[in-house]
C-alpha cells in the first residue's frame, strides 16, 4: 500500500525544527505512518514500533510518499520516501 502525504510548514510542530530551514521531527512522521497503517490495513491499534532509521531530512510543504506491507509475523514494514529517496524506515507492531 502507498499513500502520499504532505505537512504544511505552518504546522505547529516546525517553528522550533529548524529556523530557517524546516524539516519534519521525526514524531510526526512516525504517528503519520501509525495512522496510515491503521487507516489501510484493516487493524483497530498499533502496539509500538522499533527499528527506526532516519536516512534523510523529510522537508514540509514537499509530497512524501509513505509505503507499507505486512509481514507474515504481523509485523508492518514502513518506508517514508520524498522525492524518490527512502528518508525513514520502521517496523511497526500490532501485537
Amino acid at each position: 500500500m502507498r499513500v502520499n502525504q504532505t505537512i504544511s510548514s505552518d504546522h505547529p510542530s516546525l517553528p522550533g525544527h529548524f529556523p530557517g530551514d524546516p524539516v519534519i521531527p521525526a514524531a510526526l512522521l512516525v504517528e503519520a505512518a501509525q495512522q496510515v497503517v491503521l487507516e489501510h490495513a484493516n487493524i483497530e491499534r498499533l502496539c509500538g514500533f522499533s527499528k527506526l532509521k532516519l536516512r534523510a531530512l523529510i522537508k514540509p510543504d514537499i509530497e512524501f510518499e509513505i509505503a507499507f506491507e505486512e509481514t507474515k509475523t504481523g509485523y508492518f514494514k514502513v518506508s517514508l520516501s520524498q522525492l524518490d529517496v527512502v528518508c525513514v524506515t520502521l517496523i511497526l507492531s500490532s501485537s
